[in-house]
């Protein structure tokens, strides 16, 4: 187990929540009959999900402020990954923290997004995921020398596959997914947007945890999958195994193209 998770719930227990968004070129592209680009909205989505109840931006239920008591246990990151970084993951700076890239939930600032989300060059999906895993496992073993923590979840946002295509790497983080959400120290969600290309997030993350937006996608159904996914997975026991936490969650979300998504070859159920 990479960490030592508490057995017990408790009120207290620390909740992790990392999001992955992807912001190679064509995230940039523009959408149809719009002046909004693809990553315009996305941003619009996570302000949506981060706005406290002081902001334009707030809806109510809809809002991470307002799951279980995220707002004085939980801690988030923002990632984006792009092949124009010299670095897999570029962490957004969300107000004051000592535990950089996580941020209190109860402590972050009003963002905008937008001008953070530069778009341009490749997708290094597992490189950025794999970054993405230690950082998380990091915050982890050091919240649990003191106290105690729910199973952490990681969103990855993408809107095409690895590129350079790394088949390699794609079985070496799939399988260290997949064996960490077995020891229950681990919950990983994929999200495809506009293109309904999910071949490889498909790969990476367990059948009903991979979800299809395609050219459909909107800010209400990026909003409610990441605010019911992590409501639930909140509300989850440790008895509860991985594969049954997304299987609620699927069950209740609307899901768009499911007929492309029965018929991928996935490397897991």
């Amino acid at each position: 187990m990479a960490f030592e998770m508490d057995k017990n719930l408790s009120t207290a227990e620390k909740v992790l929540v990392t999001i992955l968004i992807d912001v190679s070129e064509s995230m940039g592209w523009k959408l149809p009959q719009s002046e909004q680009s693809r990553i315009d909205l996305i941003a619009e989505s996570i302000e949506t999900f981060l706005a406290n109840k002081n902001s334009p931006k707030y809806i109510f239920n809809k809002s991470i402020q307002d799951i279980g008591n995220l707002g004085s246990t939980g801690e988030i990151a923002i990632g984006l990954f792009s092949g124009n970084s010299s670095t897999p993951v570029t962490w957004l700076n969300l107000g004051q923290s000592s535990k950089k890239p996580f941020y209190d939930i109860d402590q972050l600032e009003n963002i905008s997004l937008v001008e953070h989300l530069k778009t341009g060059g490749k997708t290094p999906l597992v490189q950025a995921v794999e970054e993405a895993i230690a950082v998380i496992f990091k915050r982890a073993k050091e919240i649990s020398k003191n106290g105690t923590l729910k199973r952490p979840n990681l969103f990855i946002i993408t809107d095409g596959k690895q590129v350079p295509s790394n088949d390699a790497g794609m079985r070496r983080v799939a399988n260290l997914i997949h064996q960490y959400e077995r020891e229950k120290c681990l919950l990983a969600f994929g999200i495809s947007v506009f293109d309904q290309d999910a071949t490889d997030i498909a790969k990476l993350t367990a059948k009903n945890a991979t979800h299809i937006l395609g050219s459909s996608t909107s800010l209400v159904e990026l909003v409610k999958i990441l605010s019911y996914s992590i409501n639930a997975s909140v509300g989850a026991g440790f008895a509860a195994t991985s594969e049954a936490i997304h299987k609620d969650i699927k069950s209740r979300l609307v899901q768009v193209n499911k007929g492309f998504l029965n018929n991928l070859k996935l490397n897991s159920e």
